[in-house]
């Protein structure tokens, strides 16, 4: 394997896990990935990617943000009547093809580990109860692993933060 299909590679990855904490990244990338012809341009306004996937201007463009930590693109900033856009590095089309084989062999692979999982009991694993006052009326509770981590905890918060508040 060469180099070059090392680092897609590990870009494809990395806008799966992407894809996996950020409801607006997915949509986004679910919605680019519904046109079947080459894109005219090579870049997508942050405004016109607010619209289609109905999510507000700032929360795209901290998905864009994201995607350009991972050297997909750039944010050129709007000046002289243009407006602000995420400038691809290269087409988005195979992207996107590459990321749905992606997130299908994750899923399959979700599928297989939910059979090994039910095998292993959680009565194996130490819970604890962790209550938390949502609203004045309104306790909620999570039963997590004794041994939760940092990174398990981000993961949840960044979980938490995907779900859709309308």
């Amino acid at each position: 394997m060469t180099e070059n299909t090392l680092a897609d590679q590990n870009q494809i990855r990395r806008i799966a896990d992407l894809c996996d904490e950020s409801y607006v990244a997915r949509k986004l990338m679910e919605w680019l990935g519904t046109s079947t012809e080459p894109p005219k341009f090579n870049y997508t306004t942050i405004k016109s990617a607010a619209n289609a996937v109905g999510r507000e201007y700032k929360e795209v463009m901290e998905a864009f943000k994201r995607l350009e930590k991972i050297s997909v693109g750039g944010i050129v900033p709007g000046r002289h009547g243009y407006p602000t856009r995420f400038i691809w590095f290269r087409s988005y089309l195979p992207l996107q093809a590459a990321l749905k084989i992606e997130r299908d062999k994750r899923a399959s692979e979700e599928t297989e580990d939910v059979g090994s999982e039910n095998a292993l009991s959680t009565a194996s694993v130490d819970m604890l109860q962790h209550p938390y006052m949502l609203r004045r009326d309104m306790p909620v509770e999570f039963e997590l692993p004794a041994d939760f981590t940092a990174k398990e905890a981000e993961r949840l918060a960044n979980w938490i933060r995907t779900l859709p508040f309308d």
